[in-house]
């Protein structure tokens, strides 16, 4: 008969149980991820006439929506930035506080939560900015037009 062999190697020794490390996305990263494309339209609608102006003028559009863009992205980060201002002097993350009780070197534990904390903001700023681009993308056509028609859903008969 043959031995079973679950979760053994061929020696017969126990395989290291495999750890997927994940981080999940908190508050901040959606509030940035899911506002900030309805502020780019908000915005849009508002500055609807200079758009055009430039447009008419024959800037295409990555040109036309640029300001727009900026100030969008820039107002996405500012919560992961004070987010980053705050870790380690007002707020102690979850997982500098479970290493550090753990038992580990305080300066390993900080060393690796400063490598989190930039990672979510790049993520977060990666996913703000690709999320205005997208906006942008769909508030204008091929043709370099402003389409602020493009937002309405189409109507179910």
């Amino acid at each position: 008969r043959r031995r079973q062999q679950d979760r053994r190697n061929p020696e017969g020794q126990e395989h290291p149980e495999k750890h997927r490390p994940a981080v999940l996305p908190g508050p901040r990263q959606v509030e940035a991820l899911r506002e900030k494309p309805g502020t780019l339209v908000a915005t849009v609608s508002r500055e609807r006439v200079a758009i055009e102006a430039r447009l008419a003028l024959g800037a295409d559009r990555d040109t036309a929506f640029r300001p727009f863009l900026a100030r969008a992205v820039r107002t996405g980060l500012i919560p992961i930035l004070n987010a980053m201002a705050a870790a380690g002097l007002v707020s102690l993350p979850g997982m500098m506080t479970g290493q550090i009780l753990a038992g580990a070197d305080p300066l390993e534990a900080v060393k690796y939560q400063i490598l989190i904390i930039f990672l979510i903001a790049g993520a977060t700023g990666l996913g703000v900015f690709f999320s205005v681009a997208a906006a942008a993308r769909r508030l204008s056509d091929s043709r370099h037009r402003l389409r602020l028609d493009h937002l309405e859903s189409p109507k179910i008969q």
